[in-house]
């Protein structure tokens, strides 16, 4: 990491509470959908962040997902990849049959 000491403690306890979150709403999902149900996403799984609409768009297009048009945000980029991860390993993992395969729907928050 660059940058001032400060910065990088800041930096530091960022990641740290990133990594709490993801913690604590993994095993929220696990109690509340089961274990069979929820997935971990590692962060080399989840690869480069789709900042470009047009790429994400183009993505979302070749998976037969198709969205209103609009502007989206990264949280709601960073959704939809990480929906379609979890979608494959299902599949890879044989939890669900591929004809059965749920259908992801896009749901702007209000």
């Amino acid at each position: 990491m660059t940058g001032t000491k400060a910065e990088i403690a800041r930096k530091g306890r960022n990641v740290g509470c990133n990594q709490a979150v993801s913690e604590l709403a993994y095993r929220s999902a696990v109690l509340q959908y089961g274990a069979r149900n929820v997935f971990q996403v590692s962060p080399k799984e989840k690869g480069v962040k789709i900042t470009d609409a047009s790429v994400f768009f183009g993505i979302m297009k070749q998976e037969g997902i198709l969205l209103p048009p609009g502007a989206t945000n990264q949280d709601q980029r960073d959704a939809a990849k990480l929906a379609l991860i979890c979608q494959r390993k299902a599949l890879l993992e044989g939890r669900f049959k591929a004809a059965k395969v749920p259908q992801i729907r896009y749901n702007p928050a209000p």
